[in-house]
């Protein structure tokens, strides 16, 4: 049985033979056969077909698709759902650095005012700790040291008194109650200059707890103004790396639904590949192999370097030729490096064959 007859409803039985060259052999490089359960590659078919050895097809290399990517990643900048855009600040192809604002939400306003008033909180708590560290206000000390001046004026004069009542007391011109009643008052004096001292000191000193106290006022102030700065924060896109913005998907005045984005990034100057291999290739794929790349996007070939195999098998998502058959399924993604990542640019997602060298 000719291996013409073998192939499925995908390539068309020809009576006469089908010319083959090299450029016809790459462009059918990914399909696959299934021969009673063994997979041989349409490259190597092609190979009996023209009369080529198959081990050409083989020995010396891996054939797959693959597929143009931004740089290490692409992502879809998004915000909360619900959130409406109020200004966009890039456009389609725009160069953009991290952290740069891409777009701004709506409500950036209100949340601005917030933090606003949150400093003003901020800044009355830092006043108020001030004033208990301080003591009280200067006018109140100042007010009970006149108390207590005065006070001291009538101890003193009480004073005098007594020391004249004593040389009367000595000559019996002074009643002994009159003595013992001035005695008294200046004693009562006294107390009172002793209080209103301890008043005047407690103005002068702060009370621990009530330094405790307005230092967690600061502290609740300053918390309060961090999530206003948070909240505002997000009212703001900003771009995760530096790239290139590859697509707008809301403008200004739309919401942003439930899993929807504003904008695509692509890192563009660090283009690479992302070629499916199959499993059952991969113990022949290295990292450092060179590999050729070739496209309907652009003329002629590039070459890359093979820089990182995946660490797991998975679906293929360049060219699922047949979504129930095994063999179209169970891929391993590597990432290649192409030689001039900047020439590639404005490829992204184009659809290339790879061919990695497998000495």
């Amino acid at each position: 049985m000719t291996a013409g007859s073998c192939m499925n409803t995908r390539i068309r039985r020809s009576e006469r033979p089908i010319p083959l060259d090299k450029s016809a052999l790459d462009s059918l490089v990914g399909l696959v056969l299934d021969f009673n359960m063994k997979r041989i590659s349409v490259w190597a078919a092609m190979c009996l077909m023209a009369g080529l050895p198959i081990h050409a097809a083989f020995a010396q290399q891996v054939a797959c698709l693959g597929q143009i990517v931004p740089g290490e990643r692409m992502i879809r900048l998004t915000a909360p759902a619900g959130a409406l855009i109020g200004e966009l600040r890039v456009q389609r192809g725009a160069q953009v650095e991290k952290g740069a604002v891409v777009a701004v939400l709506r409500d950036a306003p209100i949340y601005r005012a917030q933090l606003d008033r949150a400093k003003q909180q901020v800044a009355l708590a830092e006043a108020d700790m001030k004033l208990v560290r301080a003591g009280e206000r200067p006018e109140l000390v100042e007010a009970q040291e006149a108390v207590i001046a005065a006070q001291q004026s009538e101890a003193k004069f009480q004073e005098n008194r007594i020391a004249r009542y004593d040389k009367l007391l000595e000559s019996q011109h002074v009643a002994q109650d009159r003595y013992d009643e001035l005695l008294s008052q200046h004693e009562s004096l006294e107390a009172k200059i002793r209080r209103e001292q301890s008043v005047l000191e407690s103005f002068r000193t702060c009370r621990p707890e009530a330094v405790t106290k307005a230092e967690v006022a600061v502290r609740l102030a300053e918390a309060q103004a961090a999530e206003a700065d948070a909240l505002l924060e997000l009212q703001y896109i900003r771009a995760p790396f530096a790239g290139e913005i590859l697509d707008i998907l809301a403008w200004p005045g739309e919401s942003v639904s439930a899993g929807g984005a504003i904008a695509n990034l692509g890192d563009t100057q660090n283009m690479r590949i992302v070629a499916e291999v199959y499993e059952s290739d991969l113990s022949r794929v290295k990292v450092g192999q060179r590999a050729v790349i070739r496209g309907q996007a652009f003329k002629g070939e590039f070459g890359g370097e093979v820089v990182e195999i995946q660490k797991f098998v998975e679906s293929s998502r360049v060219f699922p030729l047949e979504p129930s058959a095994y063999v179209d399924r169970r891929v391993v993604a590597v990432r290649i490096r192409p030689d001039d990542p900047s020439s590639l640019a404005a490829l992204s997602h184009a659809q290339v064959i790879v061919t990695i060298q497998t000495p």
